[in-house]
C-alpha cells in the first residue's frame, strides 16, 4: 500500500526537478542491478582465469605458501561472485515485483528507456 502511494506521487511528479522518492528508489535499483551484474561477471572471469592457471600447472611453479594464498584468494573471489549473483537476482526480483504491481511508473517515457537500456545491457553481457 505504501509503495502504491509513493508510485502515485511519482507518477504525478515524474519530470520534477527534484525527482520523487519512488523514482529515486527505482533508479537506485536499476543502478544496483547493473553494478551487481558487472561485479559478478568480473569475479567469475577472474575465477575462471585462476582455475585455468591452476589446471595448466602454472601454480606448480609457485611456493607452497603462494599456492595456499592463491587457493584462498580463489575461494574469496568465488564467494564474491556468488554473493553478487544472489544480490543481483534479488534486486531483479524486487524490480519484477514492483513492475508487476505498479506498472504506471515503469512505463512512463522518462523511465521506460532506462529499463530498456538495462535489459539490453544484461542481454549483451550475458549472451554476447
Amino acid at each position: 500500500e505504501r509503495f502504491r502511494k509513493l508510485a502515485d506521487e511519482a507518477e504525478k511528479n515524474m519530470e520534477a526537478v527534484n525527482p520523487p522518492l519512488f523514482l529515486k528508489f527505482s533508479n537506485l535499483l536499476i543502478n544496483d542491478a547493473i553494478f551487481l551484474l558487472d561485479e559478478a561477471l568480473a569475479n567469475m572471469a577472474k575465477l575462471k582465469e585462476m582455475q585455468q592457471a591452476q589446471d595448466n600447472g602454472e601454480w606448480s611453479q609457485l611456493s607452497a605458501r603462494e599456492r595456499t594464498q592463491n587457493i584462498s584468494y580463489m575461494h574469496h573471489i568465488g564467494n564474491l561472485a556468488r554473493f553478487d549473483n544472489i544480490l543481483g537476482r534479488d534486486t531483479i526480483t524486487t524490480l519484477e515485483k514492483l513492475t508487476s504491481e505498479i506498472s504506471i511508473v515503469f512505463t512512463h517515457s522518462t523511465i521506460v528507456d532506462r529499463i530498456a537500456a538495462m535489459l539490453n545491457y544484461f542481454l549483451l553481457n550475458l549472451v554476447g
